[in-house]
């Protein structure tokens, strides 16, 4: 609102000067016809630049907007990978020892991303935490897509956990912005 308000009091001390120069003295068809013509280019010229101002605060908001996205998704990765056909391993003989052995994640974000970790939560039959298990993926997931990983293509790396619980939570906590 200001700096439409500043247009008008410019606008109208360029007419207040034309209007008062026209009134100093007769002035020739000619002269009066150059001065719209100043006017009107006046008038281009201020409104030329406040469509450029206005366009270069609506790039700084845009810039400012991907910036605040891509912070968010650093801050927190499980707000666009969602894990999906998760597969687990039991190692122990006598004891259980769970180990997460593969999944597939899905990137809703628009940017690829690589470099991620995470972790899975052992759940309980009640939905309590009993353990939890650092894991990593090797490769990179291209925006929107969803892509397999596995302890047997040596893209999933973790360790296990010697519980009975067969529920689990994966938490992604760290991931790379991979931009092109």
């Amino acid at each position: 609102m200001g700096k439409r308000f500043e247009y008008v009091v410019r606008l109208s001390v360029v007419v207040v000067s034309v209007v008062a120069s026209g009134l100093s003295g007769c002035k020739s068809e000619a002269d009066h016809q150059r001065e719209q013509a100043a006017f009107a280019l006046e008038v281009a010229r201020e409104q030329e630049r406040l469509r450029a101002e206005e366009e270069k605060r609506r790039a700084d908001a845009e810039k400012e907007a991907i910036q605040q996205a891509k912070l968010r998704i650093l801050r927190d990765p499980s707000s666009v990978l969602v894990a999906d056909n998760l597969g687990y391993f039991d190692k122990g003989i006598i004891n259980s020892y769970r180990q997460l052995v593969k999944m597939s994640v899905l990137n809703k974000s628009k940017y690829a991303l690589g470099s991620i970790e995470g972790e899975v939560d052992w759940l309980d039959d009640n939905g309590h935490k009993v353990g939890s298990v650092p894991f990593t993926l090797k490769g990179s997931i291209p925006a929107g897509d969803t892509k397999w990983f596995s302890k047997d293509a040596g893209t999933l790396s973790n360790g296990t956990l010697q519980t009975n619980a067969t529920r689990t939570r994966i938490r992604f906590t760290r991931v790379q912005l991979i931009e092109e």
